[in-house]
């Protein structure tokens, strides 16, 4: 056994190390030890932590890289020991170059190098003895045909229930074993993308690869894959993903299924290639199961015609799509039934980065029960991208709905009833709506623009659905129309100037309406004060664009569209029959003829319950022939029925390219009704309920006469007294 002691200064400022000389066949009884030393610091350089290994290139250039020599005999010492391989002194001559590297990883998983000067090797011919060889030492390479196996081996044991599988993965530790031997590399080809790759974890060579096997997954080629886009790669890509590993497409291969099967927790990485899926029409779904990620594939169906061909994630959760191109779902129907992607049941979904295109009836449907969706970053590949938002069922509601930096050409919000209210936490955000289609469902727009609405109108009832909608701006909307929005001066006796009439009722004013405080405000309720059903609907004075034009019957252009906003409340008796229609539109032609009524359902809730206060609003767009139209609010059914609404405010605004916010809150508590007519508020038709301190002012003053009356005491029509005489 012979021993050298060496020195080094890992900031390389001493001079180069004495010779080492050696014979061939010399090997593990000769060896060096070491004092590594900081010299800037001029202390022992502290190998707590580090790995130290000897590399060297050979006279013939066969290399040496050797862990497996080093011994650290004292970490903070710097002292270390290394034997020398059979292999460092294989071949005659001098080393070209040698060395010692010390590495170690920081806390942030990057390898941290550094290297010693260089030691003067002299390898001395051996004459006698033969069968000396000379190869590449790695001393971690040996042991990567065992560990590599090893892999495999372990992969086998999780498809116990499946001979075949466990064949296919042995015949692919035959095929790397021998790439291995006969190449001593394994082709970036066959790993596919290989730009992913990141600085493994592991303290050896041997532990980073498999740390990266269990990060990478498989090629979906090693399964027999072919990606040429004609024949079916279903069997192998399914094989594949059966593994229950992270499965690998290879960039720019066509990939042609029928379907796929894919475990829970399938991660996908497409590296941008394209599925086309050809479906056998049988199940023309497919099939996405829970846990699954899915990124940087196009997802293409080349069924131009199938029913209910889609991406399927009805009763699943915690997906997650990044990057993909999804297109090609189609059915040619005059009510198509083909979706890009269909949640139903479904939760925790991210959709990320997507892209669509050619798809029908929409690009995303979310139809009930669907909770915590994220749709961000995405848009049409044409110009055209949908999300419907769509419950078949009111009674299964969406919650936690984000669309988030979406440019889309339409949105599709649809109530499917008209008593309740569905929606709870669904936002737009920092989005572009060129067609707002709204049926009813509450939602939130912020720092998001819509170019336009179309409303939603239900046949059956010749109705339309509101819905809690918060715009933050963006909709341009003219100013409100209605003159007199908290409904303060509405009276129908003749010469009355009130701005709120009765246009339609089987009860007069005074039986019909009540002043009512509670702590939202001083609110108008309409509706019997008996167990008698009634009807009752007051029109209300609006102002025309010029601000010059006021009238209870509207000019309008055909086409035109409104916003009607109504905050209130309401209860419905369990006799109550069509509740929730609480705005009536009526639209006439140039003799006045009424052509069109459209009724509103805002304030919604089922016979015997009731609706909470809050502003709701729907939209009504003009229909053909129509020049006149007039508003109501109350109780708007075409039959007498119990219903109690009680009304703070009311909006009307036209669809403009202004801006205009209007707050709808009722006056508050203890506030006065202040109004104009030619006679004192009395008993006679038309006259509702006023409070004390109620104020009518003489619309049509004279000498000798009162130019107003106060409300003494409260009641139908309660007790007035002048305010003095002119």
């Amino acid at each position: 056994m012979s021993n050298q002691y060496l020195s080094f200064d890992v900031t390389k400022q001493s001079a180069p190390q004495q010779l080492i000389t050696g014979r061939q066949g010399d090997s593990q009884l000769k060896f060096v030890t070491m004092l590594f030393w900081d010299g800037d610091k001029n202390v022992p350089y502290d190998l707590t932590g580090k790995q130290v290994a000897f590399e060297a290139l050979k006279p013939d250039n066969t290399h040496i890289v050797d862990y497996e020599g080093i011994t650290v005999l004292d970490a903070p010492a710097g002292l270390v020991r290394y034997s020398f391989n059979e292999q460092v002194f294989s071949v005659a001559g001098t080393i070209q170059q040698a060395f010692f590297k010390i590495t170690h990883t920081d806390s942030n998983k990057n390898v941290i190098a550094d290297s010693t000067l260089e030691v003067a090797i002299n390898i001395l011919e051996n004459r006698v003895e033969f069968g000396i060889n000379s190869k590449d030492y790695l001393s971690e390479y040996d042991d990567l045909i065992t560990q590599v196996k090893k892999k495999f081996d372990d992969y086998a044991t999780t498809v116990k229930d499946s001979i075949d599988k466990a064949q296919q993965i042995h015949d692919q530790i035959v095929n790397y074993t021998n790439l291995i031997n006969s190449k001593g590399v394994v082709l970036s080809s066959d790993f596919g993308d290989m730009s992913s790759f990141k600085q493994p974890l592991g303290q050896t060579f041997v532990d980073k690869l498999n740390n990266e096997f269990n990060d990478r997954g498989v090629n979906v080629t090693w399964y027999g894959a072919k990606g040429d886009g004609v024949t079916d790669d279903t069997n192998a890509i399914n094989t594949a993903a059966a593994l229950g590993l992270p499965i690998i497409f290879e960039p720019g291969k066509n990939y042609l299924v029928k379907n796929l099967i894919l475990p829970e927790g399938t991660l996908i990485e497409g590296n941008n290639a394209t599925l086309s899926v050809n479906f056998n029409n049988v199940n023309p779904t497919l099939g996405i199961r829970s846990g699954t990620n899915i990124r940087n594939l196009k997802i293409n169906c080349l069924n131009e015609d199938l029913e209910l061909s889609r991406i399927d994630f009805k009763n699943k959760s915690n997906i997650e799509l990044d990057n993909l191109t999804i297109s090609g779902f189609r059915h040619k129907s005059d009510a198509p039934k083909a979706w890009g992607i269909f949640l139903d049941h479904s939760s925790n979904i991210r959709i990320k980065k997507c892209k669509f295109d050619n798809n029908s009836q929409s690009d995303i449907a979310i139809v009930e029960s669907c909770s915590n969706i994220l749709i961000d970053n995405c848009s049409g590949l044409n110009d055209t991208f949908y999300i419907d938002i769509e419950p078949n069922n009111a009674d299964n509601d969406l919650t936690n709905i984000v669309i988030n930096q979406c440019d889309l050409s339409k949105l599709s919000l649809l109530n499917p009833t008209i008593t309740k209210t569905i929606g709870t936490q669904i936002s737009v955000n920092n989005s572009h709506v060129k067609l707002l289609h709204y049926g009813g469902i509450d939602i939130s727009f912020n720092n998001s623009k819509i170019d336009a609405v179309n409303p939603n109108f239900f046949a059956s009832n010749n109705s339309v659905s509101g819905g809690t909608i918060k715009l933050n701006g963006a909709l341009g909307l003219s100013a409100n129309l209605i003159t007199d929005p908290h409904m303060q001066s509405y009276a129908t006796v003749p010469g009355a100037t009130a701005k709120w009439v009765d246009i339609q009722g089987d009860m007069n004013a005074s039986g019909g309406t009540t002043r009512f405080e509670d702590e939202n405000g001083l609110l108008t309720r309409i509706g019997t004060r008996s167990n008698t059903p009634g009807q009752m609907v007051f029109s209300p004075e609006m102002r025309y664009k010029d601000q010059s034009y006021l009238n209870q019957k509207y000019p309008v252009v055909e086409g035109d569209t409104f916003m009607i906003t109504l905050a209130g409340k309401a209860d419905y008796p369990t006799e109550s029959v069509w509740p929730s229609m609480n705005a009536l539109f009526n639209f006439y032609d140039t003799t006045d003829k009424l052509i069109s009524s459209i009724n509103v359902s805002l304030l919604k809730a089922s016979p015997g319950e009731d609706a909470d206060y809050g502003s709701r609003s729907a939209f009504v767009k003009v229909p053909a022939g129509a020049v006149k139209m007039t508003l109501g609010v109350g109780n708007c059914v075409v039959v007498a029925s119990m219903a109690h609404v009680y009304i703070g405010a009311v909006a009307l605004q036209r669809l403009t390219n202004a801006m205009n916010s209007v707050q709808l809150e009722a006056l508050p508590v203890g506030s006065t009704r202040v109004m104009h007519s030619t006679v004192v508020p009395n008993s006679g038709y038309g006259w509702g309920h006023y409070q004390v301190g109620d104020v009518c002012y003489n619309s049509s003053p004279a000498k000798g006469q009162p130019y107003g009356w106060i409300c003494i005491n409260q009641g139908y029509p309660g007790d007035w007294l002048p305010l003095g005489n002119i």
